[in-house]
């Protein structure tokens, strides 16, 4: 029999200068569970300084100009009034009743907590855990996103205060209120309008809402139990209590801190953004 050639022998390839080797691709739930690994503890962090804590707000209106202008982002304080459970209004460690003359910022009265009607709504999130605000409209057959407003006032008057405007000066339980932060844009002033006896009861029953001939002779009212009464320092130009009513103090979201970042004037975002106000940019608000 001839003999069997043998075979050459065989080398690992070696790897040529600067190539490296590739790394066997991770799967999907692999990248997910590492990316949990890496960031939740952050993210879980950073989720509980924003319910307990901080949060960012953004102004977009003039009630509370020259303090506070449209385009101005505060952070708030939300610890001052109080710890809440995430995502409600339920309190877990009671917080301290706004002072009056103190800025606060808060959930609109007007705008419900849920979109409604309810039923009409299917919840993307469960109620305890609303991540995102969205909703599925059964009747519309589409997603909802739905937000409430948070307004930012000046608090004026708190439970069980008289508060009346008499030709634009601000009296509370009979006294004048000192406030070097209110302004007047508009000279004008609207006689009274509604007789001081009927005024109380209209008022609760937002019957002024949208009246804005009651906004220089005002009152008097007396502010409910669990409310507070609030005003732009914008006083001419200001959608404020004096028309839609108190602020229920459960909807109280905390007390700006400070202005970090201000938009200019535009007539889009690139434009206000190149404008920004860079001098506004870490003031004190008060």
């Amino acid at each position: 029999m001839g003999k069997r050639k043998k075979k050459p022998a065989t080398h690992p390839r070696q790897a040529k200068p600067g190539e490296k080797g590739k790394k066997p691709r991770k799967s999907f739930g692999r990248r997910t569970w590492d990316f949990v690994r890496s960031w939740g503890v952050v993210i879980l962090i950073v989720l509980a300084i924003r319910a307990f804590v901080i949060e960012a707000f953004t102004v977009p209106t003039g009630s509370m100009e020259t303090t506070i202008l449209p385009g101005d982002f505060l952070l708030v304080n939300k610890f001052v009034y109080g710890f809440k459970a995430p995502f409600t209004n339920a309190d877990i460690i009671q917080g301290r009743m706004p002072e009056r003359g103190e800025i606060i910022v808060f959930r609109y009265p007007r705008d419900t907590r849920w979109p409604e009607p309810e039923e009409r709504y299917a919840r993307f999130f469960p109620r305890w855990f609303p991540l995102l605000p969205i909703f599925w409209d059964k009747e519309m057959k589409k997603f909802h996103w739905y937000s409430p407003r948070n307004y930012v006032k000046r608090c004026i008057g708190l439970p069980g205060d008289t508060v009346e405007i008499i030709n634009k000066k601000v009296y509370v339980n009979g006294e004048p209120v000192a406030d070097p932060h209110a302004r007047h844009f508009d000279r004008g002033i609207f006689p009274r309008a509604v007789p001081h006896d009927e005024f109380n009861q209209r008022w609760r029953n937002i019957e002024f809402e949208g009246h804005y001939e009651i906004r220089d002779n005002f009152g008097p009212i007396i502010v409910p139990e669990g409310y507070v009464f609030g005003m732009g320092d914008n006083r001419d130009f200001s959608d404020d209590c004096r028309y839609w009513g108190p602020i229920p103090i459960k909807n109280l979201k905390g007390s700006p801190l400070v202005t970090y970042y201000s938009l200019g004037e535009g007539s889009n975002l690139l434009e206000r953004i190149v404008r920004t106000q860079w001098k506004r940019i870490g003031r004190t608000v008060r």
